[in-house]
């Protein structure tokens, strides 16, 4: 794949034109282009990596929340520089150690973006949301890993309260609307005396780190 020779004029004009897009609209609307990835990918490494840290630090600032799992696949895809190793990058990969302060800062980067996907009042779609992130981040690798991690399991842990939170409800709704002997408005008898009615249980496992 042809790529724009790194530290080019042009591969600076296209670093600006890039950035353009992000300093005018938030990232679910830049999600929208359709040839915005493309052109991030014919900039060689080094240019792909300032653009990733210029979209993480834009999504930080305006605290822009990615609400659906799709939208979060399609923003790691763009993000790919800093989430996997590239073919491009194998000078870069040796650098890739917790020793590194550029390489903690950007994960820790990716790390905190990880607050911003929230899927509002919807834990079905924030389970796929962490689950998404579960086989992207493995595939990164273990230094990577160290950091980008904590954030899903910590998400993880706080959905499992959701899904108590609506189990409760459920059981309790269940206990009030379907108590043995209840009768309906017209008189007739909805259930039997002593006929147990089980609120269904809602199954959810946790993705296995």
């Amino acid at each position: 794949m042809f790529r724009v020779p790194t530290g080019t004029q042009a591969a600076k004009e296209l670093v600006k034109m890039l950035k353009i897009p992000l300093d005018c609209y938030d990232i679910l609307d830049v999600l929208k282009l359709n040839h915005y990835k493309l052109v991030l990918q014919l900039l060689s490494y080094r240019e792909r990596h300032t653009v990733c840290m210029y979209v993480i630090n834009s999504i930080l600032d305006k605290e822009t929340i990615i609400p659906t799992a799709e939208q979060v696949t399609q923003l790691f895809d763009l993000l790919s520089t800093l989430i996997v190793d590239q073919s491009d990058g194998a000078l870069e990969s040796a650098r890739q150690t917790i020793t590194n302060e550029d390489f903690v800062e950007e994960q820790n980067l990716v790390a905190r973006l990880c607050n911003n996907f929230k899927a509002s009042n919807d834990p079905d779609q924030q389970y796929h949301i962490i689950k998404i992130c579960q086989d992207i981040f493995k595939n990164g690798g273990l230094e990577r890993m160290r950091f980008t991690y904590p954030p899903i399991i910590m998400q993880a842990y706080a959905l499992t309260f959701q899904y108590k939170d609506i189990r409760e409800q459920v059981n309790t709704f269940s206990m009030q609307c379907f108590r043995p002997g209840r009768r309906h408005p017209s008189g007739d008898q909805i259930h039997p005396p002593g006929v147990c009615i089980a609120a269904p249980e809602i199954g959810f496992a946790l993705p296995e780190f």
